[in-house]
C-alpha cells in the first residue's frame, strides 16, 4: 500500500532482476564537499590505467623493496586518500564504476556483440568492410583470442578518429548516462545517440574503460577485495552480507567506525553469500571428532543454492542464488505467482523469514531427480505452462529442498545453533511434496553412521552426504569444518575435481597451462610469501570464451621464462619448464578433472608426480591461490587411492621421448581366399567411362591381388586399362591406383595426377556405383582435392554419405584411437596409453531385444579404445547402461545395479570407492573429444523412491 492506502501494482518480472536498496536511499548518502564530481578521465588515469601498468610489470619486484602487489595496493590507497581529501566521504559514484560487475542496480542488456554493432552504426561503417568482419566474427576469430570487445572497438575507432584530450565528462554525468542506458525501454536510436556523444567527448583511454564498464567487466581484475578493504576495513565482509554497493558506500564512509555483529548478519531483503561445506582429507574417525561426535547427516543434492526471502506474510518473495543473482521472476514474486512461491506453506504467525536450500529439477512423469544443467529451462517452461493455464504437467520442473532457517520475524538466526534452527524450520514450514520439501536429516555420533548414510546415498544415486555439527552457528561467506561434505571416490579416477592455480603456459594454437600446488610447511604459512611447485599441464577442456577470459585476467602479467626466471622462493618447476610464468597471486584458478594419479616418481614436475588426462572443467572465479589445492591435500588424496592400474604404472615409468609417425596399413602376406574374391569378381559396367592405370598389387580383405588380377577386374566392370597417361583422350576420366610408393606413382603425382588407393576401386565394385573420393581413399593427391574430400567425412573419418560395414567401423576407430599429428613430439607414456586403458567395464544389457545393438555398439567402441569388458560387477570400475526410450526399463536396471554395487562397497578409514555409472553417450563423447569426459555429465536417471 502507498501512503494513500491504494494498493500498488506489482512490478513486472523484468524489474525483479534489478536490485532495490531497501535500507539506504539517496537521502541517506554521506555528503561530499559540493561542486561537480571529478572527471571520468581523472578516475581512468588515477586508478585504472595505473593499475593496468602495474599489472604489466615484467619483474616480480619493481624495486628492491616493493612487489607489484604492494605497488598496486599503494595506487589504490593513494587514490582513496585523494578522493576523501578533495571530494568527500561518499565514494558510491566512483565505486559503481570501479566495480561495475558488482553494480546490481543497473542492467544494460548490452552484450559484446550489441556494443560492436552499435559502434559500427555510429561510425557508419559498411557491412562489407574489414572492421565489420572483425567485430561480427569476434568469437570465431582465432586472432581475437583473448581480445576484449572494448579493445576491438577502440581499434576500429582509432582507424577513423583522432584522439582528443577528453576530460569533458564528469563521473556524475557518466552515471546519469549509464542510468539512461539501463532503462528497460532504452531504444537502439537512443543507444546510438549516447555512444556518438561519448565518442566525440572522450579520449580513447576513457572510451576503453567505459566500454568495459558498460559490458560489466571486472575492470580492476583481482583487486576487488583490496579496493573494498582499502576504503573501509569492513567493506568486503559487509558486501558479502548485503551484496549492494550503494548500501556499502552509504553505510561505510568512515573507516574509524566499525560495524557491529548485527550489521554483519543476515537481514530480510538483502541477499548474502551463504555458508559452504568443506571437503576434508581426514579419516572418518577424525571427521567425527571434529564434529564433536554430534552431527546431522543430510543428502547432498545436485542443484543450485537458493535463498528465499519471504516478506510481509508472502506479499513479497525473493529468490537469490549463491552469487546473488535474482531469480524471483522464475520462482514467484508473491504467494500468488510463479512455480514455487504458491507452494510455500507457513504457519500464520510467520511475517517474514529467510530459508536456505537447494533448487533441484524434478521430473513428475518419471518421478526422478534430473541433472542440475536442466534447471533453468525447466523453470522457464513450467512458468510458461502456468501463465497459459495449462493443466497437463511437463516433464520437468523445479523442486525446492529447504535445509535451514536463517531469519524469522525480524531476528537473524545466524547465531542460533543449527539444531534449534532445524527445529523451528519444521514448526513453521509445511512441506508441499514435489514442490517445496524439507530435506530429510538424521542425527549421528559415530563413523559407522557416516558409512551407512553414504551407502544409502550411493544406492539412491545421489552425490553423497553433508555432515553438520548440531550446535554450529551459521558462517556467512565461509567454508568451515563444521559443515563437511563426504562423497564417494570413483574407481580409476582422481578422487574429486581439484582446484589448481595456473603458474605457467606454453603458447600454441591450443595453449597448455602449467598448474601448481601450494607448499604449506611451517616455512610457508605467510600469505605474503607463498610457494608453489609445478604439478601438471592442462590443455583440454577450454572453450573460446574461457581463453578470452584468461587473456583478460592475465593480460600483462606473463613473464618470459627464458629471460626472467621466477624466484625459487615463489615458484619451482621440474624438468618441464614453461615458455612463460605468472605470479600465483596474480593468476587464476581452474577446476581440473583427471583420469587418474601418476604414482611414479617423475622429474618432469617439481611435485615428482602428476595427473593423467587432466582437463579443465571450468574457471573458478570464486577462488584464488589461498583457497586452491595444496600439496598436503593432494598427498592425502593420493594416499587414499587403493586401486592402482599396473598397466598404466608400467607405461608411465618409461622416460625416452619419441617422434610419432603415422602408422601405415599392414602389408603382410595373407592366404588367398576364393570366397572373398568371388564377391567382387562379378560383371558390371560401372567403370564404362573410366580408364585406369594400375601401379601396384593390392590387398582386399587381407587377400593379395596382383596387378594382372586387378586389370581383369577393371575389364569385368566395363573399364579400360592404359600404361601411358598421354594416350588417354580425356584425363578427367583417368584413375591412377596404387598402394605403394613407386617411381611411377611419384612421377605422376609431380605432374599433378591424383593417386588413389585400391580400397576406392574395391568399394565401388561392392556397392555398384562410382563413389566420391574421401580421405581414406587418397594415396597421394593434390592439396586441392585433399581440401575437398575432407569436407565429406566427420572428425573420425566416417563418411557422411556412404554406409559403412561393421569391419569398416572398427577400422575407423582403430585409426583414430591414437591420433597424433605427424612429427609431433610427445611423451611415450601418453602415446601408448589408449583412451580407455585401465578401465574394466560392465556393460548392462537391457531385457529388450531391440536394444541389443546399443549393447554391442558400446562394447565394440570400448574395446577398440583399450577397455576391458567384464561380466562381473565386483570386478569393474565403470558401468555403462545403454539409453533407451523406455525410461522405466533403464530406471529399474540402474536401481538394481546401484543396489548391488552398494553391497560391494569397500570402506577405508577415510574413503569409499565405487564404480561410476554412465550412459552410453559418455563413450561416444569421450571418443569424439579424445579424452575421458566428465561422467557427471552423462548420468543414468532413475526414479525417486
Amino acid at each position: 500500500m502507498n501512503q494513500e492506502g491504494v494498493k500498488e501494482e506489482l512490478p513486472k518480472p523484468w524489474e525483479l532482476t534489478k536490485y532495490v536498496d531497501t535500507d539506504l536511499e539517496d537521502e541517506d548518502a554521506p555528503k561530499n564537499f559540493g561542486g561537480p564530481l571529478p572527471s571520468f578521465k581523472w578516475l581512468c588515469e588515477g586508478l585504472f590505467d595505473k593499475l593496468d601498468k602495474a599489472f604489466q610489470k615484467s619483474n616480480y619486484y619493481t624495486n628492491g623493496r616493493q612487489t607489484v602487489t604492494e605497488q598496486k595496493q599503494r595506487i589504490v590507497d593513494l587514490f582513496f586518500q585523494e578522493w576523501r581529501s578533495t571530494v568527500g566521504p561518499n565514494i558510491y559514484p566512483a565505486l559503481c564504476l570501479i566495480l561495475p560487475h558488482r553494480d546490481r542496480s543497473r542492467i544494460y542488456n548490452i552484450k559484446d556483440y550489441t556494443l560492436g554493432r552499435r559502434i559500427l552504426e555510429v561510425l557508419k561503417i559498411p557491412k562489407n568492410s574489414d572492421s565489420t568482419t572483425v567485430i561480427m566474427n569476434w568469437k570465431r576469430s582465432r586472432n581475437a583470442k583473448g581480445a576484449r570487445m572494448s579493445e576491438i572497438c577502440i581499434d576500429v575507432i582509432k582507424a577513423r578518429r583522432t584522439d582528443n584530450k577528453g576530460g569533458k565528462i564528469s563521473i556524475g554525468e557518466l552515471n546519469q548516462i549509464l542510468d539512461k542506458l539501463a532503462r528497460f525501454d532504452s531504444k537502439r536510436e537512443e543507444q546510438i545517440e549516447i555512444l556518438s556523444y561519448l565518442i566525440e567527448n572522450m579520449s580513447f583511454l576513457e572510451l576503453q574503460y567505459f566500454f568495459d564498464i558498460l559490458l560489466k567487466k571486472n575492470v580492476v581484475r583481482n583487486m576487488e577485495n583490496r579496493i573494498l578493504n582499502s576504503w573501509h576495513p569492513d567493506a568486503q565482509q559487509y558486501l558479502s552480507v548485503v551484496t549492494s554497493l550503494k548500501t556499502v558506500a552509504y553505510k561505510l564512509y568512515d573507516p574509524s567506525k566499525r560495524l557491529n555483529e548485527h550489521d554483519l548478519s543476515i537481514n530480510i531483503g538483502k541477499p548474502f553469500a551463504p555458508q559452504l561445506s568443506l571437503k576434508p582429507h581426514l579419516t572418518y574417525a577424525k571427521v567425527v571428532q571434529k564434529l564433536n561426535n554430534d552431527f546431522f547427516i543430510e543428502e547432498k543434492m545436485d542443484g543450485e543454492r537458493i535463498q528465499i526471502h519471504y516478506e510481509d506474510y508472502g506479499k513479497v518473495v525473493h529468490y537469490w542464488s549463491r552469487k546473488a543473482t535474482d531469480y524471483t521472476y522464475l520462482y514467484g514474486e508473491s504467494l500468488e505467482k510463479g512455480c514455487i512461491s504458491p507452494h510455500l506453506k507457513f504457519v500464520k504467525a510467520v511475517k517474514n523469514c529467510v530459508l536456505d536450500g537447494e533448487m533441484i529439477t524434478y521430473d513428475p512423469q518419471r518421478n526422478a531427480i534430473l541433472p542440475f544443467g536442466v534447471l533453468k529451462g525447466s523453470a522457464v517452461t513450467e512458468l510458461q505452462r502456468l501463465d497459459k493455464g495449462e493443466i497437463e504437467e511437463l516433464s520437468a520442473r523445479p523442486l525446492m529442498m529447504v535445509f535451514d532457517l536463517l531469519y524469522l520475524n525480524g531476528r537473524s538466526l545466524a547465531r542460533v545453533p543449527l539444531e534449534e534452527r532445524k527445529k523451528w524450520l519444521s514448526q513453521i514450514l509445511s512441506p508441499t511434496p514435489k514442490f517445496v520439501e524439507i530435506i530429510q536429516v538424521s542425527k549421528a555420533d559415530n563413523e559407522e553412521a557416516i558409512k551407512r548414510a553414504l551407502t544409502q546415498a550411493i544406492e539412491r544415486g545421489s552425490e553423497g552426504v553433508v555432515l553438520k555439527q548440531t550446535r554450529s552457528l551459521y558462517q556467512i561467506d565461509k567454508r568451515t569444518d563444521q559443515w563437511v561434505k563426504i562423497k564417494p571416490e570413483y574407481l580409476e579416477e582422481f578422487g574429486e575435481n581439484v582446484d589448481l592455480v595456473v603458474i605457467g603456459r606454453e603458447r600454441s594454437k591450443k595453449d597448455m597451462y602449467f598448474c601448481g600446488l601450494r607448499i604449506t610447511d611451517d616455512d610457508n604459512e605467510d600469505e605474503k610469501s607463498p610457494k608453489f611447485h609445478s604439478f601438471c599441464r592442462v590443455a583440454n577442456g577450454f572453450d573460446k570464451n574461457e581463453y578470452r577470459e584468461i587473456e583478460r585476467i592475465t593480460k600483462g602479467k606473463w613473464k618470459d621464462y627464458s629471460k626472467v626466471k621466477p624466484p625459487t622462493s615463489l615458484l619451482e618447476f621440474g624438468k618441464r619448464e614453461p615458455q612463460e610464468w605468472i605470479d600465483p597471486r596474480e593468476s587464476f584458478v581452474i577446476e581440473v578433472k583427471a583420469r587418474s594419479i601418476d604414482r611414479s616418481i617423475s622429474k618432469n614436475y617439481k611435485t615428482s608426480t602428476t595427473l593423467y588426462n587432466a582437463y579443465n572443467r571450468k574457471i573458478r572465479d570464486d577462488k584464488d591461490w589461498t583457497t586452491a589445492a595444496t600439496l598436503d591435500e593432494y598427498k592425502a588424496i593420493k594416499e587414499s587411492r587403493t586401486s592402482v592400474n599396473t598397466t598404466e604404472q608400467k607405461l608411465v615409468t618409461k622416460k625416452k621421448r619419441l617422434i610419432r609417425k603415422r602408422k601405415r596399413e599392414s602389408q603382410d602376406e595373407e592366404v588367398w581366399n576364393d570366397q572373398d574374391y568371388l564377391k567382387i569378381s562379378k560383371n558390371s559396367n560401372i567403370f564404362g567411362d573410366l580408364t585406369f592405370m594400375i601401379l601396384s598389387d593390392a590387398f582386399y580383405k587381407n587377400v593379395r591381388i596382383s596387378i594382372n588380377d586387378l586389370t581383369e577386374l577393371v575389364h569385368k566392370n566395363g573399364g579400360k586399362i592404359t600404361k601411358n597417361e598421354t594416350k588417354v583422350p580425356d584425363l578427367h576420366n583417368l584413375r591412377v591406383i596404387s598402394d605403394k610408393f613407386t617411381i611411377q606413382a611419384d612421377a605422376l603425382s609431380s605432374k599433378g595426377f591424383d593417386v588413389l588407393k585400391s580400397s576406392w576401386f574395391f568399394k565401388c565394385i561392392e556397392l555398384g556405383v562410382i563413389l566420391r573420393v574421401e580421405p581414406k581413399y587418397c594415396f597421394k593427391v593434390s592439396e586441392n582435392l585433399k581440401s575437398k574430400v575432407e569436407t565429406r567425412v566427420d572428425s573420425l573419418g566416417d563418411s557422411f554419405s556412404v554406409p559403412v560395414t561393421e569391419d569398416e567401423l572398427i577400422k575407423i576407430f582403430e585409426d583414430n584411437k591414437n591420433v597424433v599429428h605427424e612429427k609431433s613430439e610427445i611423451d611415450e607414456q601418453l602415446m601408448e596409453i589408449p583412451l580407455f586403458g585401465g578401465l574394466k567395464v560392465y556393460v548392462s544389457e537391457l531385457e529388450d531385444s531391440s536394444t541389443h545393438y546399443l549393447y554391442q555398439q558400446a562394447i565394440t567402441k570400448l574395446k577398440l579404445f583399450g577397455a576391458k569388458i567384464t561380466d562381473e560387477l565386483e570386478d569393474c570400475n565403470l558401468v555403462v547402461i545403454p539409453e533407451y526410450i523406455e525410461h522405466e526399463l533403464v530406471s529399474n536396471v540402474a536401481k538394481d545395479i546401484r543396489k548391488k554395487l552398494s553391497s560391494l562397497l569397500k570402506y577405508t578409514e577415510s574413503s569409499v570407492t565405487i564404480a561410476r555409472i554412465v550412459n552410453d553417450k559418455w563413450v561416444s563423447a569421450s571418443i569424439q573429444q579424445k579424452t575421458q569426459v566428465d561422467a557427471k555429465d552423462y548420468p543414468v536417471i532413475a526414479s525417486r523412491d
